[in-house]
């Protein structure tokens, strides 16, 4: 479990469960069958003293704020709330505190009156207005534009997000650092997501200028950015040598 805030859904755990369910009822499954199998598909985790807490309150948490909780899940996350459960992963006393006082809010929610049943559908996809192996300029704020290679297509449930290279007019990938990185340099590669359809580039700001077909290898660390803090970003990277350059 990566723990890296004190929100609810604020580790991979819990964001995970809570994803899970709410797939499951938009493909048309029901509250139960939905509890089930997302209690199956983390049976394993359920297991570890440090995961299950976050199992339990983030799928209460999902269920109550859809209008679906089940007194099951609303019965073992109460008993996780109240036995301050995964409060231990936090050493820092301010952090525990802050994760404590979220936990005791949850716990208002829970007890209190039942929310509305909230109607949950599928999301439309949002196509990717660039393809593999195209090259492409992308308009910053400034008025440059920023030359990018197409190395791959995620295709997610919410759409299809690309992976692009950052590269020079030459073709050339860009390196990029950055405090995060301790000193070392990674190659400059972002997946590109829209979470709305208003998140695509606009059709002014974009423009396919070739192909290339090389083949380029995927980087696990790769940045995941909307294309708005992309754009926003490389304006302020492009002109610092010692964070972006090519190698």
């Amino acid at each position: 479990m990566g723990t890296w805030g004190v929100a609810i859904f604020g580790n991979d755990t819990a964001a995970d469960v809570r994803d899970a369910f709410r797939e499951l009822i938009e493909d048309g499954r029901s509250d139960e069958e939905a509890t089930s199998e997302v209690l199956r598909k983390f049976r394993e985790s359920l297991a570890d003293p440090d995961d299950a807490p976050f199992i339990w309150t983030g799928l209460a948490a999902v269920q109550h704020r859809l209008g679906r909780l089940q007194p099951s899940v609303r019965e073992r996350a109460l008993e996780v709330i109240n036995g301050g459960a995964g409060l231990h992963l936090w050493e820092d006393a301010k952090l525990r505190e802050k994760r404590k006082a979220v936990l005791l809010k949850l716990r208002g929610e829970l007890v209190g009156p039942a929310r509305e049943r909230v109607a949950v559908r599928r999301p439309r996809r949002k196509p990717s207005p660039v393809q593999k192996g195209q090259v492409f300029l992308l308009r910053l704020p400034d008025g440059r534009q920023a030359r990018f290679r197409v190395v791959a297509i995620d295709e997610t449930r919410q759409g299809d997000w690309p992976i692009v290279d950052l590269i020079d007019d030459r073709g050339r990938a860009f390196q990029q650092t950055g405090e995060y990185l301790k000193g070392k340099w990674k190659r400059a590669q972002y997946e590109l997501v829209s979470p709305r359809f208003k998140d695509l580039p606009a059709s002014e700001d974009l423009e396919v200028v070739g192909v290339d077909r090389a083949e380029a290898s995927l980087i696990f660390d790769r940045g995941y950015l909307m294309w708005s803090t992309l754009r926003d970003s490389l304006a302020t990277l492009l002109d610092d040598p010692k964070r972006m350059k090519v190698r």
